[in-house]
């Protein structure tokens, strides 16, 4: 119902607050090694972590001491990863437009297509979410099939996160949003520009997110509030949150993923 409605953006005042590291990378060793443009990140059910990795062309799960067993290595640029609330795994063809599904050998067969580089793919309340990048657009999969823009005239989004009654949304090419019911977009954190393609949530009213222009971790708040958590990354991607509460993210200058304690 929302497919033609035209994005406003209203302007916010930065507010001011003490941005502060707590870790660097040279004081950190990675958890997983050898990875090749990591990007999505994402746990199922039982805890198992999972990451695409774009320059190998597959996505691998890890047990706790980061050994990797090949998930699938069919799916062309794999950029975004998703579970289901059956701990079916979905997988974002950042070239191909389409998001595919695969079942328990790893076979994948078309969820959904037509995307203009699909990326950070999440679910919200059981129903896809897909950030079309280049459309500048984020739809949603209906259970029928039908999409339905949620958010349109955004500078290449790439991720989507629901904290309340608003969608969180970060660009590749711009600031982080909130977006309300009616479409409308908000700037909510001026100061950062380009952000991941993962988004974890803090409790109700704050995040964590990969910053890639500035190469940090942080936590920020739907006030605006920005705490850096790490930094000294090159080009920082996926996050998720572990089992024990805590961080993994990967960083495709490093090659590698990093846990993160936050607790």
């Amino acid at each position: 119902m929302m497919r033609h409605l035209l994005l406003v953006v209203t302007l916010c005042m930065a507010i001011p607050t003490t941005v502060f590291s707590q870790r660097h990378l040279k004081d950190m060793s990675p958890f997983i090694t050898g990875l090749s443009i990591p990007g999505g990140i994402a746990y199922d059910s039982s805890g198992t972590l999972y990451i695409a990795e774009w320059g190998n062309e597959r996505v691998c799960r890890y047990d706790d001491k980061g050994i990797r067993t090949v998930v699938t290595d069919g799916v062309g640029d794999p950029s975004g990863i998703a579970f289901d609330g059956n701990d079916s795994l979905y997988v974002a063809h950042y070239s191909g437009g389409v998001v595919y599904k695969l079942d328990q050998e790893g076979r994948a067969t078309i969820y959904a297509s037509g995307f203009n580089v699909p990326a950070g793919i999440t679910f919200i309340d059981g129903l896809l979410y897909v950030p079309s990048r280049d459309d500048g657009e984020v739809i949603r999969i209906e259970r029928d099939g039908r999409k339905t823009v949620v958010a349109s005239g955004l500078p290449q989004p790439v991720s989507v996160l629901k904290m309340g009654s608003k969608l969180v949304i970060s660009c590749l090419s711009g600031p982080i949003y909130t977006v309300d019911a009616t479409g409308k977009a908000q700037i909510l954190t001026p100061g950062v520009m380009g952000s991941g393609i993962n988004i974890v949530p803090d409790g109700i009213d704050a995040f964590y997110i990969c910053v890639i222009s500035s190469g940090t971790v942080e936590r920020i708040t739907m006030d605006g509030e920005r705490t850096v958590l790490a930094e000294g990354f090159s080009t920082p991607l996926g996050i998720a949150r572990r089992p024990d509460g805590n961080l993994v993210f990967s960083a495709w200058g490093q090659f590698a993923a990093y846990a993160l304690d936050v607790k």
